[in-house]
């Protein structure tokens, strides 16, 4: 289960509405990118009505993309809310004392929340994503030769950069493991705060070799996970300017390339840089929904298994 999974369960046509409004404004992107280009080369004619067109069918297609997975996205939180909490008033008390208190408030908190805002920046992900795919298409009409040689360029790239996303993505799943540990000894300390003001040994050994140890590997995870992120984020730029520099010093050299056609390709792809460090810097709590859904996903599948059980065996 993921993301996507999750909204279109809510409702496919929003989603299919929002994915063509997003791909319409997209592609005016990659066409205003041509615009500029063509006034660069020194073709005016006519060019201010289309700027004025393309400006407003990106503005209305965007803000239409946005309002529909907005409305679908908080939907499907709702919706997700409710049903965990619908399995958890349905489960025994003694499978929920066995899940513990800790899991399924970490799970209708900081999971629940932690969705919540991811939610709330999948918009602009889509609308960045159609114009990235929009721009590329621009590309391939440009010159399919050098398409293929960026293509295969970005290909090495993005799969150096995943790599390193994955690498963040397990820190931040361990991340995540650790707070459940973590809202346990809050439990501890919200519960048992009276033994603990009344024993002081006990109380210094909590904090020392519990609470401390897992907030110190709470922490590490995320600065290891974030780390990543920035590591990745500096590649994934110093990539795009040697795209460039190989399609302004190199390429040329081995193919007949007009200049005209360079230049198209090297402001395409300046553009595209914007797209793609929003959605790398964006990655962190998308990946931290991900975790936290699969968290909320397995809850509800234990309290469900529970529930059917109770049902099956419960005496007529």
């Amino acid at each position: 289960m993921n993301l996507i999974w999750l909204l279109l369960r809510a409702s496919w046509l929003n989603v299919a509405i929002a994915v063509l409004t997003g791909l319409i404004s997209g592609g005016c992107s990659a066409q205003l990118i041509a615009l500029i280009n063509s006034a660069v080369s020194g073709t005016t004619n006519n060019l201010l009505w289309y700027f004025v067109g393309l400006g407003l069918i990106i503005f209305f297609t965007t803000i239409i993309s946005q309002f529909f997975l907005i409305e679908l996205a908080q939907d499907a939180i709702y919706s997700l809310r409710l049903r965990l909490s619908q399995a958890i008033l349905s489960s025994p008390l003694r499978h929920l004392e066995e899940l513990g208190a800790n899991r399924l408030m970490a799970t209708l908190t900081e999971d629940a929340q932690t969705l919540s805002g991811a939610v709330f920046i999948l918009p602009t992900i889509c609308i960045d994503i159609a114009i990235i795919l929009g721009c590329l298409v621009y590309l391939s009409w440009l010159s399919a030769a050098v398409f293929i040689v960026t293509i295969v360029f970005l290909a090495l790239a993005i799969a150096s950069i995943q790599f390193l996303l994955n690498k963040a993505r397990d820190s931040l799943s361990l991340a995540r493991e650790e707070e459940d540990r973590l809202f346990k000894h809050f439990r501890t300390i919200t519960d048992g705060i009276k033994e603990l003001k009344l024993h002081s040994q006990r109380r210094q050994q909590f904090l020392s070799e519990e609470l401390q140890v897992s907030a110190a590997a709470s922490r590490q995870h995320n600065i290891t996970a974030l780390r990543t992120y920035a590591i990745g984020d500096g590649w994934s730029q110093m990539l795009f300017f040697t795209i460039v520099c190989f399609l302004l010093l190199g390429l040329p050299r081995l193919v007949s390339v007009a200049s005209s056609v360079l230049s198209a390709y090297i402001l395409t792809i300046a553009y595209l840089l914007t797209p793609f460090r929003n959605i790398i810097l964006r990655l962190p709590q998308f990946f931290r929904a991900s975790v936290s859904l699969q968290k909320i996903e397995k809850m509800r599948l234990a309290l469900a298994s529970q529930h059917e059980e109770t049902e099956t065996f419960s005496p007529s």
